[in-house]
């Protein structure tokens, strides 16, 4: 399945492959994929799960207008 242009597979020479490749792209593709990695990872915080869930729950508690 391909993953930021990278083929992950479970076959364990496919992930080394995969590894391999990432490790002797250039820097800046690296930087590109652990920015996006960053990014999506933001998605799931702990914090922004808190804030998505008092933003939801909100209009139910105070009544909604």
């Amino acid at each position: 399945m391909p993953h930021y242009g990278v083929e992950i597979d479970a076959d364990a020479d496919a992930d080394a492959d995969a590894v391999l490749k990432i490790v002797k792209m250039p820097e800046s593709e690296r930087l590109k994929i652990a920015t996006a990695a960053k990014r999506r990872a933001s998605r799931f915080s702990e914090q922004r799960f808190y804030d998505d869930l008092k933003a939801a729950i909100r209009p139910i508690i105070c009544g909604s207008s």
